[in-house]
């Protein structure tokens, strides 16, 4: 429980709680950093939080838990026959998880179970693209163990030398094992699903939708334009150009040196990265669990 000193405790009955979940590659830093520059545009406040955890926006009222996660509590919501082939799936990377951990800390907030007033979003993006940014991401990484896979065959691990070794040995299995999660959940009243190529699309439009389902109404020329400009200032061009200027990565230096996290965030890269193969593989593997590849943007 929080207590008194906490520095959330002005938001535990006031404010909307929202479990803001992204997968890799997809946005997260966007949407991080389009909240911190929301909050100075409607404050006047100055600083910037480089890393997304637990977050408190006085402009918007949220306390916001932001990370890569499954739907909270999953295991405990959904009890059905695909649950078992879930299961068998392994995240390719920790950070798919990691998120959990403020469920398990905070349940009295972050519990759907417990705080049935909790808000969910979730943001995804077609597999293809996702595994193609993921790659060229990973490779770049400062941990060791983001950029190899363990051989099927002769256990070593193993450098991804291409997206599509990459989709083929974790990449898509860790996709889908927190895309299922939510996909089930679709259709609640308290979740919001936003696909990453909407969000690059028509970056307004999309804030604008996620604030609203907060509760914040976007009803005079002053929100507006605060969502404008923060949605501007929030691009992955944009941001990219930062880190090169400063010298170091904003998302707390993943990066190697010299690196950025922050990629061009295009839609529709893997048609130049992944064969018709590839593309067959993936969506084999998604029918698998029910899922169409029309639920995603392929462009």
């Amino acid at each position: 429980m929080f207590h008194i000193n906490h520095p959330w405790h002005l938001a535990i009955k006031s404010y909307t709680k929202v479990y803001f979940a992204t997968m890799n590659r997809s946005g997260t830093w966007y949407t991080h950093f389009f909240f911190e520059f929301f909050e100075n545009q409607m404050t006047g406040r100055k600083e910037i939080k480089r890393n997304h955890n637990i977050d408190l926006y006085n402009s918007i009222q949220c306390l916001k838990s932001h990370t890569h996660s499954i739907f909270p509590e999953f295991d405990k919501l959904y009890d059905g026959k695909l649950k078992q082939k879930w299961d068998s799936l392994e995240f390719y990377c920790n950070a798919f998880n990691n998120g959990y951990i403020n469920v398990e800390k905070f349940p009295e907030i972050f519990s759907p179970i417990q705080n049935p007033e909790l808000k969910i979003i979730y943001l995804y993006r077609n597999p293809l693209d996702n595994c193609v940014s993921a790659f060229h991401h990973y490779k770049n990484h400062r941990l060791n163990g983001h950029r190899v896979y363990r051989h099927k065959i002769t256990g070593q691990l193993t450098p991804f030398t291409s997206p599509s070794e990459y989709m083929r040995n974790g990449g898509l299995e860790g996709y889908i094992k927190q895309f299922f999660t939510f996909y089930v959940m679709r259709g609640q009243e308290n979740l919001l699903m936003i696909r990453y190529e909407d969000l690059i699309s028509d970056p307004v439009s999309t804030f604008t939708k996620i604030l609203e389902f907060l509760g914040f109404e976007i009803d005079n020329e002053i929100k507006y334009s605060a969502v404008k400009i923060a949605s501007q200032m929030s691009r992955p061009d944009n941001l990219r150009q930062i880190e090169i200027a400063i010298g170091h990565g904003l998302a707390d230096d993943q990066a190697i040196a010299g690196g950025s996290t922050m990629h061009g965030g295009e839609v529709g890269k893997w048609r130049g990265e992944l064969t018709e193969e590839d593309v067959d593989y993936c969506f084999n593997f998604f029918e698998r669990f029910g899922i169409s590849k029309d639920f995603f943007v392929l462009r």
